[in-house]
């Protein structure tokens, strides 16, 4: 389920490096609790193509989804797998008595199949490391595919016989089962080693934002979950929402910093139930300090934390600049790769992990939450901002880079790499069919080259090791030749610098912290918007990144494919000399005109060869609305409707993951819906919470209350007869969906091995979007697992009906797929 840089080599950096979560934590293993090490089972051979992509072929899961996982099926070993037409196993076995876990090339991208016999039915701690994600009895969960071994997963095993699938990817495993101890009267809650804490600063004494994960291991639901924190600096408690049985939760909470002593005592309880407290040991940090501080995520709710290198000699108004890290690296490594600055602060986010989203997606939207929270909290000077990044942070530096170039003054790429078709396993559709191109768009903002006009207003300076053995050269040669005439593109390539190198003595690593950057951003400011009088930009969805200066792009002719504003403002004159591609709808700030003379004077806007001639606003703050209808341009008294696509809200469906999602569970049904709608709520959690660093919150159709979660963005599970959220939040949506088939825009899909995955607009709301992920049948609902909606780079667009077939046919098992029209028809 996610993918591994094995299409890369594998990355060295130098000693400051942090890989792993438990470095400042208490042992969490107890004595009373048993590891059952799952140490004899079988290989399956399997084949999986696709690479970054919601299409995916892999011939085994084809027959494990046939066989429906066993769930119904009485055979054991060897015997079931034959069953299921799998015919090329392997067995594999080591010793139990001091099992370190499987490895070797049998173990890269195969599925080890393992079988455990339970003498009762209970819940338990499973750990898989090594494994992208298994399944116990048909169920899936995450694994921990980067090994990191600070993850488990609440399984409930049944009495008797059951079956596990892991599925590998970087030649190694480590499956092991932590039975309870039962005489623990407080065994049903355990917690995860995988906590975000910061740092305490030296004279800060407001409240800090932290986070631990925790499981409920108990029969019964929790109501809720308490945190208790003590500290020298006092006490707080912070009560979080419900944990159902078998999940597993990051709870955010509050603290007071400590002053002098550095111990943090923590409490937690499930009310009414289990309790336990922790002492944890926590950094004490001069402000003067390379340090990590948190905040409390607008993304999704959960507390995240970046890296500070700070300024020598703070004060309002210095510079930022914005450092992204490499794929395994920690965002306070990366802080610690630069020496300290007099004139600004390093901050370093964490793309939510070390490997994350490459710096798209949810990676690109906590890039730049972080940039608006360190320019708040440490006041720097908008015209003085910078973006750099290193390895897959280099190349977020040219994505976001592309993105945003209007928020930055210059970027600084080291040893990055372009985009996923040059590097990193992207790959294109065949343009011959309809299908292919739909899922080209829908790729659209993944494609750096195609944004590279963005650039035109940015000073660059790429920086490559010439025998980079990681990142090839050519990658930033390649950038270089598409940038030829640019006119401030800097270049500097280390004789002999292989991916990570130091060769200067001054403090930080010279292949980030490079006097060369830092000079050209020493003599380079940003102009703001009021002072920008050009613009060329080109954005491929307005959803992504729709404003550039004094121009916001609010709706396309065509979805996903790419729109572009080139212009100028004539102050004096109150004039836009524009020219665009495939815009339907734009908004322009007139914070770049000269101030008027005299009240609701004229304002022309030549766009395509046309004069549109509109009375300036009496506010300031207001923005002139241009719509196209098919050729003709003309002025709107107000915005783009909120119940249409635009600039807050614009579709794909991985749009979805923001604005606070909630997974909402369908009830209804039959059983196997029932436990299907839930299990996948809960395995989308987990896989969020292992890939982002994330918390979402999970409840049953019944529980949601649209106007307790006003405007949050909302993803269900099941159909409108098995969800009936679907009826509070859905209307109008072209498509629907019931056992059997599913019918989109008039045009009817048979079959129960069918999943619909779409986004549309959320009916009671003007921000907020709702998803479904709805099956036609059993089989559709476990093909539907494996379809990799977290994978970066593996883009959708707003509906797609795809079967259980692709997994052997490809793009021609899907039915359907496509973006709606602005108004989301």
């Amino acid at each position: 389920m996610f993918p591994m840089p094995f299409l890369r080599k594998p990355l060295r950096f130098s000693a400051f490096t942090i890989i792993g979560f438990v470095g400042l934590l208490p042992s969490l293993a107890l004595a009373q609790e048993k590891d059952v090490p799952l140490a004899e089972g079988w290989i399956l051979t399997s084949a999986t193509g696709g690479g970054r992509s919601p299409i995916r072929t892999n011939a085994v899961e084809a027959k494990l989804i046939e066989a429906e996982y066993g769930r119904k099926s009485s055979l054991r070993g060897e015997e079931f797998l034959k069953s299921a037409g799998i015919d090329r196993i392997e067995a594999a076995k080591v010793d139990a008595k001091e099992f370190k876990g499987f490895s070797g090339r049998g173990f890269q991208g195969s599925i080890y199949y393992a079988e455990y016999e339970s003498a009762t039915e209970q819940l338990v701690k499973v750990s898989a490391t090594g494994a992208n994600m298994f399944y116990v009895n048909g169920e899936p969960h995450a694994g921990d595919v980067y090994s990191t071994g600070a993850f488990f997963y609440p399984v409930k095993l049944r009495k008797g016989l059951n079956r596990f699938f892991f599925y590998t990817a970087r030649g190694s495993l480590k499956p092991v089962i932590t039975l309870p101890d039962s005489n623990d009267p407080n065994h049903e809650i355990a917690r995860g080693a995988d906590v975000t804490f910061p740092d305490w600063i030296k004279g800060e004494t407001k409240p800090v934002w932290a986070a631990i994960p925790i499981a409920n291991l108990g029969a019964k639901d929790a109501e809720s979950v308490t945190i208790i924190t003590s500290t020298d600096g006092g006490k707080l408690t912070t009560k979080g929402g419900p944990v159902e049985s078998g999940a597993i939760v990051k709870v955010p909470f509050m603290m007071k910093p400590g002053t002098k002593s550095t111990k943090l005592t923590l409490t937690y309880e499930f009310k009414g139930q289990a309790k336990k407290t922790e002492i944890f040991e926590i950094a004490i940090k001069s402000p003067r300090d390379t340090h990590k501080r948190t905040f409390l995520s607008k993304i999704d709710g959960s507390v995240q934390y970046y890296g500070v290198q700070p300024s020598t000699s703070p004060a309002t108004g210095q510079a930022l600049f914005l450092s992204l890290h490499g794929a395994s690296v920690e965002g306070i490594g990366q802080a610690g790769a630069y020496g300290p600055k007099t004139w600004g602060h390093i901050i370093a986010p964490t793309n939510r992990r070390p490997y994350g989203f490459d710096w798209e997606e949810v990676g690109r939207l906590d890039a730049m939450e972080v940039l608006d929270h360190a320019s708040n909290l440490f006041q720097t000077d908008p015209r003085r901002t910078y973006l750099t990044g290193h390895s897959m942070g280099g190349h977020g530096t040219w994505q976001i880079g592309a993105q945003f170039s209007d928020r930055f003054a210059a970027i600084a790429p080291c040893a990055g790499w372009i985009s996923f078709d040059t590097y990193g396993g992207g790959g294109r559709f065949p343009t011959d069919t309809e299908l292919g191109k739909v899922f080209n768009r829908a790729k659209s903002p993944s494609d750096t080259l195609r944004l590279k006009g963005n650039y035109n207003r940015l000073a660059i300076f790429a920086l490559h090791g010439d025998a980079d053995e990681t990142v090839p050269v050519s990658e930033p040669r390649r950038m270089r030749e598409e940038l030829k005439g640019h006119p401030a593109l800097y270049w500097f390539e280390q004789p002999g610098g292989g991916h990570w190198y130091d060769t200067d003595p001054e403090p930080g690593s010279d292949c980030v912290d490079y006097s060369g950057i830092f000079n050209l951003f020493a003599r380079t400011q940003r102009p703001l918007p009021e002072e920008t009088k050009e613009i060329d930009f080109t954005t491929a969805s307005p959803g992504v990144s729709g404003k550039h200066a004094w121009a916001t792009v609010q709706q396309q002719v065509e979805p996903f494919s790419f729109s572009r504003v080139k212009g100028k403002v004539r102050p004096l004159d109150r004039t836009f000399e524009l020219t665009t591609t495939n815009v339907e709808a734009l908004d322009l700030s007139l914070v770049a005109l000269a101030a008027p003379k005299e009240e609701r004077e004229k304002v022309t806007v030549n766009i395509d060869g046309q004069a549109v001639v509109v009375l300036r606003p009496s506010s300031p703050e207001a923005a002139i609305h241009l719509v196209r209808k098919g050729d003709k341009w003309m002025a709107s008294d107000s915005a783009v409707p909120a119940a249409e696509k635009n600039s807050l809200r614009s579709g794909g469906f991985k749009d979805i993951f923001k604005n606070q999602l909630i997974l909402v569970y369908g009830t209804g049904g039959d059983s196997e819906m029932k436990d299907w709608s839930r299990s996948k709520a809960r395995f989308d959690h987990e896989q969020f919470l292992y890939r982002g660093n994330g918390q979402f919150l999970v409840i049953p159709d019944t529980a949601f209350d649209p106007a307790k979660f006003k405007d949050r963005n909302v993803l269900l599970y099941g159909r409108p007869d098995t969800n009936s959220a679907w009826s509070k939040l859905i209307d109008g949506m072209p498509l629907s969906v019931q056992a059997g088939s599913a019918m989109v825009r008039g045009a009817k899909y048979e079959g129960t091995d069918l999943a619909v995955f779409a986004i549309t607009k959320r009916k009671d709301s003007d921000i907020g979007s709702v998803a479904v992920i709805a099956p036609t049948g059993t089989r559709g609902a476990m093909f539907s697992d494996r379809v990799a909606i977290f994978t970066p780079g593996a883009a959708f667009p707003d509906f797609m009906v795809i079967g259980a077939t692709s997994l052997t046919k490809g793009i021609e098992g899907v039915a359907t797929a496509g973006f709606w029209d602005n108004r989301w028809k």
